[in-house]
């Protein structure tokens, strides 16, 4: 037994139930502890509830490890690593080497994302329950995943919420010279992995790409926030005869060409904009058989929700004007403080401003490989709709 927390009476039944948060106001007594020490967490009544890892310089004050007795070793996090890569392994086709292994809270290693592209090994410690254990987390992740090249992500601002710094990309093993290349369902793409959002690829939109297939034979396709061009490639492989990627980022587009060039998509059928998206669909008087919008983060604050959802609409609105007749709709939001109720109602404004009648014919959260647990519904950030005009 690690020294105690215990739980204010009642508040151990959300985590018996598997939310792995257990915020500051939720704890009895005001017991001293180091930021990342392992707690054992109690009931009011005494009752044993898990492990968890207390951060007394963060609102949550303990994220839950394990609902046994456990020390948090090397031992420990192989263990739990090697029940991850056999699970996640059963939910990727044979030819993709693209996944998330851990999935932080959700995946009950809190504060940790693992991703693998290929032999790169991506990591980001973001809260101080991973921050602490750095060393025999990565100790296991290298013995088991045995990657060529490990980066860390840690350049991120939440830290911050946990007494922690952003740290500056890096490598922690091996060397890079572009970006490593991976396979998902047969394609090939690049992962920005020093420079690129999140990780350096959408991992999480495995599904909803799959989806865009149905829809594009002999198709044109407008791909916003194209970022990396996954859907346009995606689109390429299923038959679509022009696509347009629209994305503000240089980058972000020579990484798009390098994946549209890679899968052989290459020729007068496939146009690249640096441009803003806004801006795109302002300017641009086409209209196109198939619109994908995948925006970044709107409301990365409670405070910004509203403003967000008069964004989502606004953006939604413009999508659904550039549809051709009977043309197909694919809209994501990522920002985790909107609901999928409240990101559908905008959806439906925008329908309405548009005077277009829209059928819904798919919703989508992250792929599976990005745990959703579902007692912990703060872990589903991602939200996707295709919706169909009827015409």
């Amino acid at each position: 037994m690690h020294k105690p927390v215990v739980l204010k009476k009642g508040r151990e039944t959300p985590v018996r139930a598997g939310h792995p948060w257990v915020f500051s106001q939720g704890i009895e007594g005001d017991a001293s502890f180091a930021p990342g020490e392992p707690v054992s967490v109690l009931s009011f009544d005494g009752a044993f509830v898990g492990t968890g890892i207390v951060n007394p310089l963060s609102d949550i004050r303990v994220r839950m490890l394990d609902g046994s007795d456990v020390t948090p070793d090397a031992s420990y996090f192989h263990e739990r690593f090697s029940r991850l890569l056999d699970y996640k392994g059963t939910l990727l086709s044979a030819d993709s080497t693209g996944f998330r292994l851990v999935n932080a809270d959700a995946d009950r290693i809190p504060g940790l994302i693992a991703d693998i592209y290929g032999s790169c090994l991506v990591v980001q410690f973001h809260a101080m329950s991973a921050e602490a254990f750095r060393k025999p987390i990565l100790e296991a992740l290298e013995k088991l995943v045995n990657p060529g090249v490990i980066v860390e992500r840690s350049d991120l601002d939440v830290r911050k919420r946990e007494g922690l710094q952003p740290i500056p990309a890096r490598i922690l093993k091996g060397s890079l010279k572009g970006c490593p290349s991976f396979t998902e369902n047969g394609l090939t793409f690049f992962a920005d992995v020093m420079h690129g959002q999140k990780t350096g690829f959408f991992l999480d939109q495995r599904t909803a790409r799959e989806a865009v297939g149905r829809y594009v034979k002999s198709k044109t396709l407008l791909n916003l926030f194209s970022y990396s061009g996954a859907f346009g490639v995606y689109g390429a492989r299923h038959g679509a005869k022009h696509v347009v990627n629209v994305d503000i980022s240089e980058r972000a587009q020579e990484t798009a060409r390098d994946n549209f060039r890679v899968n052989g998509f290459t020729g007068a059928g496939v146009e690249f904009a640096v441009k803003d998206a806004f801006e795109y669909l302002y300017d641009s008087r086409d209209r196109f058989d198939v619109v994908v919008c995948d925006p970044p983060a709107f409301a990365k604050t409670q405070r910004a929700i509203e403003k967000a959802l008069k964004a989502y609409t606004s953006l939604n609105a413009q999508c659904i004007a550039k549809l051709s007749e009977n043309g197909v709709l694919l809209t994501s939001s990522c920002s985790g403080r909107v609901s999928m109720d409240d990101f559908r109602h905008t959806v439906r404004v925008a329908a309405y401003q548009s005077r277009r009648r829209m059928h819904i014919l798919h919703e989508f959260s992250h792929a599976p490989d990005h745990t959703d647990a579902l007692s912990f519904p703060e872990g589903r950030y991602l939200k996707t709709m295709v919706l169909r005009a009827l015409d």
